[in-house]
């Protein structure tokens, strides 16, 4: 209920639909020839051919923490965890357009999302952040099915050593913090990485509309010291720290492809 009358507010409130506007050069072209792009890329098929594998298959996952698990459907994983088409191929021209030498990824579920934002640059190294013993083997598997090498998966939870050290000795430029990424998992995270932004870094987080507590969240993410630009599309939060850029708010009125 919350999402619903948080769209119907951001639909009124929505000032920038296909760069109306948008003054700034370096804005008007990331919405008009990247996000509103609508091009289909050969990568799209090879990643979608595995969401239907997925959508059709009838085995199931154990999935929980120890003493909590429970036997699931992948098929249910893959509706919890993912999102539309649309919404992961948007991923894939921002990663595409930021052109980012390391992405940490966190909330994995079942990888395709992560594929999109890897599949526009092998040399890019993506970490995907999945606490989930068996759906960090089941992205593992995923990715290797669809010929990925790009990616790292971690099974680790984001407090532990290895995701603080992971933060602390790469220059992460892209963060993205997916549907099953926790709002305590999205703090601290961003807690780890605060004195680790640069002019090249970009976050990205998805659903700050779900709920009053991810809305507000978003609002505290805005005040991160050093964002330039902050950009809403309703379902992502998007905020670039690029130092030439004018500080700006955003509310882009985007309609996936699925809704045209």
């Amino acid at each position: 209920m919350h999402s619903i009358w948080q769209y119907i507010k951001y639909f009124f409130k929505s000032k920038h639909w296909r760069g109306y506007g948008v003054h700034s050069p370096y804005m008007f072209y990331l919405v008009t020839m990247i996000i509103e792009d609508r091009n289909s890329f050969y990568r799209f098929s090879q990643i979608e051919n595995m969401r239907k594998i997925l959508k059709k298959t009838t085995k199931t996952l154990m999935v929980g923490n120890e003493g909590e698990k429970k036997e699931v459907k992948i098929s249910s994983l893959l509706k919890q965890g993912s999102i539309s088409p649309s919404y992961d191929q948007l991923l894939f021209r921002l990663s595409r357009y930021f052109h980012p030498k390391n992405i940490l990824e966190i909330g994995t579920s079942v990888g395709l999302s992560t594929m999109y934002m890897a599949a526009p640059d092998s040399k890019c190294s993506v970490y995907a952040v999945e606490k989930d013993a068996g759906l960090s083997s089941l992205a593992r598997l995923n990715f290797k099915r669809a010929e990925f090498s790009n990616i790292k998966v971690l099974n680790e939870d984001v407090s532990s050593p290895a995701i603080t050290e992971l933060i602390k000795s790469n220059l992460i430029d892209l963060y993205y913090f997916g549907r099953k990424a926790s709002d305590e998992d999205v703090r601290c995270v961003l807690e780890y990485a605060s004195d680790r932004y640069s002019s090249s870094t970009v976050i990205m987080i998805s659903d700050i509309y779900k709920t009053k507590e991810r809305e507000m969240l978003w609002n505290e993410m805005k005040q991160i010291k050093g964002v330039r630009v902050c950009l809403e599309l309703f379902f992502y939060g998007i905020l670039i720290f690029n130092e030439d850029l004018q500080p700006q708010s955003y509310n882009l009125f985007y309609i996936p492809t699925l809704f045209r």
